[in-house]
This record gives C-alpha cells, sequence and structure tokens, in this order.
C-alpha cells in the first residue's frame, strides 16, 4: 500500500501547518504553563522542544509517539532522522516528504530531528491510568 499523496502538494503542507499551528495554539501551554500531553507512554527531554512546533506536521502520519501507519520514527536517533530528511530532500520533488523536507531549512530540520529523536514511547507498557 503505498502513501497517500496530494495533488498540490504545497496546499497539502499549508493547510496541515495551519491546523496545526491551530491545534498547537489550542493547547494548555498558551493557558496555564503546562505543557500538552504528547499520547500515551511518550515523554521528551526539555532541550528538544524548539522541534516541537515543526514536528506537529509529522504526527498526522507518524504519530505523536512515532508509530503511526507510516514509517516508524520512534527509536530513531537524531542523525538518522536528519540523514533521512536530507536525503529525502535531494529526491524527486514530487513525493510528499521531499516536499516536507524542503520546506524547512537545516536548522529547523536539524530542531525537528532532535525533537523526534527524543520522544520515547512505552508502548509495551500498561498506562496507569
Amino acid at each position: 500500500m503505498s502513501a497517500p499523496s496530494c495533488l498540490n502538494p504545497k496546499a497539502c503542507c499549508t493547510s496541515g501547518l495551519i491546523a496545526a499551528l491551530l491545534s498547537f495554539a489550542a493547547t494548555p501551554v498558551f493557558s496555564d504553563g503546562h505543557a500538552p500531553a504528547l499520547g500515551a507512554g511518550a515523554t521528551v527531554s526539555a532541550p528538544a522542544m524548539p522541534g516541537r512546533l515543526l514536528a506537529s506536521n509529522c504526527f498526522q502520519c507518524h504519530a505523536t509517539n512515532g508509530v503511526g501507519g507510516f514509517d516508524r520514527l520512534a527509536g530513531l536517533g537524531a542523525n538518522e532522522i536528519m540523514e533521512e530528511m536530507l536525503e529525502k530532500r535531494a529526491k524527486s520533488k514530487a513525493k510528499i516528504m521531499s516536499v516536507h523536507a524542503l520546506g524547512y531549512s537545516r536548522e529547523q530540520l536539524e530542531q525537528l530531528s532532535a525533537y523526534l529523536a527524543s520522544v520515547r514511547t512505552n508502548a509495551a507498557r500498561p498506562s496507569s491510568r
């Protein structure tokens, strides 16, 4: 099964980013100082937080804990993620991941990679809730 494509990648990216920004703006982080939840069993280290907003677009396909319906991100290191994004940038511009990779500066890709590598999931462990 192949990944879904968009007839207008720029419009898809823009609408996805707008939805992500609106979603992020509605989180409690702006109202009471508490960080929004990342999802069941996911944690993140503070130094990688600048990449969190950038990663909100990734969550649409890869889920907040990196184990969504597409390629697994959970467990990958920052260098692996960065290399993959740079490789996607160099490949066909018609692929959705290439479009996403081209939408970020190198510094943003570094922040994004650091954030995604910092997300840990404990999917095998039941929730204490």
